[in-house]
C-alpha cells in the first residue's frame, strides 16, 4: 500500500538525515478512527463519487474518507517538515479539510484550467448544489 491506512496498523520507514526510523501506528494514535475497508472503497458510480468528493472537499465528507485524507495529509506535512510531528500534522490537516479550503482550491483550479472558466465554474456550482454544499 502506498498510503497510511485508516483500516488498521500502518508500518513504514522514515528517512531523515541519513537515518532510518521505523514507524508503526494506528489511526487511534492520532485521534482518528479505524474504519472498515468498505467505508473507503472506490465508488463505482461516478455521479455518486463526484458528489462525495465535493462534500469531502467542502468539509462535509463522511468520517472514513475524511480520516483517510487527514492521516495521509498529516504524513505529507510531517515528511516535508511543515510540522514537527504526525499528530501536529493531523491537527493541521483536520483544520484545513473541515474548513472547506479544499473546495475553494478546486474552484480556483477549475477557473484557471478551463478554456471557458465560466462553463467550468457553472458545472462545479451545479455539482455543489446537487451535493448540498454552498
Amino acid at each position: 500500500m502506498d498510503e497510511a491506512s485508516v483500516c488498521g496498523t500502518t508500518k513504514g520507514i522514515h528517512l531523515s538525515h541519513g537515518t532510518f526510523e521505523e514507524l508503526t501506528f494506528s489511526p487511534e494514535d492520532f485521534g482518528l478512527q479505524t474504519h472498515a475497508p468498505e467505508a473507503i472503497a472506490a465508488d463505482r458510480d461516478h455521479h455518486s463519487a463526484s458528489l462525495n468528493m465535493v462534500r469531502l472537499l467542502a468539509g462535509q465528507g463522511d468520517s472514513a474518507p475524511n480520516d483517510a485524507v487527514i492521516l495521509n495529509s498529516a504524513l505529507l506535512f510531517y515528511v516535508t517538515k511543515m510540522v514537527a510531528s504526525i499528530g501536529e500534522g493531523v491537527a493541521r490537516a483536520r483544520e484545513i479539510l473541515l474548513s472547506g479550503q479544499g473546495l475553494m482550491q478546486l474552484e480556483k483550479w477549475v477557473e484557471v484550467q478551463n478554456e471557458n472558466p465560466a462553463a467550468g465554474l457553472a458545472k462545479l456550482a451545479e455539482l455543489k448544489t446537487r451535493a448540498g454544499v454552498n
